[in-house]
């Protein structure tokens, strides 16, 4: 069944749309080289289904750009921001509670974790980073690795312990991640200290130092900055293709305009489907007869049109190259022309019978 090509190419688009946001929802486009992977698969699947028209293909780039920016920005990175903002410690079996205040004043963060049942050499410490962007599901970080305070330890009862510490230069408009963890001496052999627990949510935004608009500023240009290097990649393939199929395109046409090659739609055996070239008058592979196309024909004296088939016969031919007939020579043809012939002396033939 044939479909409209214009059909083919929509529905590609169509695919290379779902499949391009599918990546970025799960995270993919972030990986190594993922958003390489995903500007090809804009440009390929459309491409690959019949979608060539340059001007159609890139308003489909912006379409998608400025889908894949909304939707990441205000119904991924945002919500995802907002239902990790308070911290949870259920199920946890030192930790508690958790707890982090922002003093304006002072610009900095203080947290507050209560524990039960530490052991003396165990301790409350509290991890951050700084977060600088969100693109759908994912973050990036100021630092690749994260910072750890160390909590003091302010009281102790029969209900547990408090344990307290504060971060500085925290400016207005910034948004921290952290978790909790208690922690406790490596073994002899080893430095350092070991992780015993964590809270049981492992990304808390800490969003008390920045306000919404802020958020959605911070989760915009992330996003944007991923969607751009994803559209540079579609928008370099695209045009690179375009030029070359364009040179390709010229040059063809030269080489048919030099009779070096034939037109779109011949250049093959209709028979066998072997390619031939300008020229060849009978296929190298079965032996068909070649059908020249009409603006290829050379127009010259020496070519004939054989009278059983119409096939374009060279003039020293004795037989048709398609049909098989035999031609007779000129020659022969005047000596068996039969009726009467012209003196060569008398103007009349007449008044040559009467003298």
């Amino acid at each position: 069944m044939n479909i409209d090509p214009k059909k083919r190419g929509a529905a590609g688009m169509a695919l290379a749309f779902i499949l391009g946001l599918t990546f970025l929802i799960l995270g993919a486009a972030g990986v190594c080289c993922g958003f390489m992977l995903v500007g090809l698969i804009l440009y390929m699947i459309p491409n690959f289904m019949g979608m060539k028209d340059v001007r159609v293909m890139s308003v489909f780039g912006v379409v998608f750009m400025l889908m894949a920016l909304a939707l990441g920005t205000f119904a991924f990175s945002v919500p995802m921001i907002h239902d990790n903002s308070t911290p949870s410690v259920g199920g946890s079996e030192y930790i508690t509670g958790l707890e982090a205040v922002y003093d304006g004043t002072g610009n900095s963060i203080e947290f507050t974790v209560t524990t039960s049942d530490l052991s003396e050499t165990q301790e409350a410490t509290v991890m951050y980073n700084r977060v600088v962007g969100a693109s759908y599901s994912l973050i990036t970080v100021q630092d690749r690795e994260y910072s750890t305070l160390t909590l003091t330890k302010v009281s102790e009862g029969a209900s547990g312990e408090t344990w307290k510490g504060s971060i500085t230069d925290v400016a207005y408009g910034t948004l921290y991640i952290y978790l909790a963890n208690v922690v406790e001496p490596a073994p002899a052999e080893a430095s350092g200290t070991v992780v015993v627990e964590s809270s049981s949510t492992p990304k808390i935004y800490f969003t008390g130092a920045i306000s919404d608009s802020g958020i959605q500023g911070l989760c915009l240009s992330g996003n944007a900055y991923m969607i751009a290097m994803i559209m540079v990649v579609f928008y370099v393939v695209l045009f690179g293709s375009f030029v070359m199929r364009r040179s390709f395109e010229n040059t063809r046409v030269k080489m048919e305009a030099e009779g070096r090659l034939y037109p779109k739609g011949y250049g093959r055996c209709k028979e066998c489907g072997t390619v031939v070239l300008p020229g060849e008058v009978c296929c190298r592979k079965c032996g068909a007869y070649v059908e020249v196309p009409e603006e290829m024909r050379p127009k010259k004296a020496e070519f004939f049109e054989c009278s059983e088939c119409g096939a374009e016969v060279p003039a020293d031919a004795k037989v048709c190259p398609r049909c098989g007939s035999e031609f007779e020579d000129d020659a022969e043809g005047e000596e068996d022309q039969e009726g009467p012939v012209e003196c060569p002396r008398c103007e009349d033939g007449d008044e040559g019978k009467k003298d």
